[in-house]
């Protein structure tokens, strides 16, 4: 995590290999952000992200805004 965003993001594994609960195959975690913070674009071999958004609005690369 770049140190501009650490300071500024959050994240706990609740399930996966070093989750509470252990599994091989899934993490499932929480992801706390800042206000106005910027999430940088990124990807993962051989994953499948997906984000669920409960407050605030978030928006994708200059698509929209978009509110949970």
């Amino acid at each position: 995590v770049p140190p501009a965003l650490a300071r500024k993001y959050a994240y706990c594994e609740v399930l996966g290999p070093r989750g509470p609960v252990v599994a091989e195959r899934l993490i499932l975690g929480f992801v706390l952000f800042a206000p106005k913070t910027t999430y940088p674009q990124h990807s993962h071999a051989e994953i499948e992200e997906s984000y669920v958004s409960v407050s605030g609005a978030w928006s994708e690369n200059d698509a929209a805004v978009h509110a949970p």
